[in-house]
């Protein structure tokens, strides 16, 4: 698990580092105003300064270094102390705890890497729009992103109020 969670974080940390990369190579390029916003049909609909091409790179960092540090949190902490944090946990037993901890924490970086993908799907996707050769078809990338994200949501509930071990 610890091996999965480390391969999951290095290729997190290589689409953040190609974001950022990304935004210094493109920045001097871009027009003074790019798209922002984007409707379903991938059509944008919101514009803003060049400046705002470096919102996704930085919220997409700050998002994942959020949800690391959750799970880091978790696996760290005692049974006692994440049966204070999370009602679900209280009456079951220490065993039960630790192994439901390590289960979501299996989850939680899939959906972490789902976000980051995503994340950088948009940003992709933004610059070239901005320099005028959107992708097509690529609503298809963004929305089976966007549902992906909910396949290990619903994992971690079946995990967390529907597992058969206590």
């Amino acid at each position: 698990m610890e091996d999965q969670r480390r391969d999951i974080n290095r290729i997190c940390y290589v689409l953040l580092a190609l974001m950022f990369s990304l935004c210094m190579y493109y920045y001097p390029i871009l027009p003074d105003t790019i798209p922002t916003h984007f409707n379903a049909k991938m059509e944008a609909d919101g514009w803003g300064p060049k400046i705002m091409i470096w919102m996704l790179p930085v919220i997409g960092l700050l998002t994942f270094l959020i949800v690391d540090w959750s799970i880091n949190f978790s696996l760290k902490a005692d049974a006692s102390t994440l049966r204070k944090w999370q009602t679900g946990y209280r009456g079951k037993s220490d065993n039960f705890i630790k192994k439901n901890v390590v289960k979501v924490a299996k989850h939680t970086s899939h959906l972490n890497l789902i976000v980051v993908l995503l994340f950088f799907s948009l940003f992709a996707y933004s610059i070239s729009a901005a320099l005028g050769k959107p992708f097509p078809h690529w609503s298809w990338v963004t929305w089976g992103l966007t549902a992906a994200i909910f396949i290990p949501i619903f994992n971690m509930v079946r995990d967390q109020y529907f597992s058969e071990d206590e």
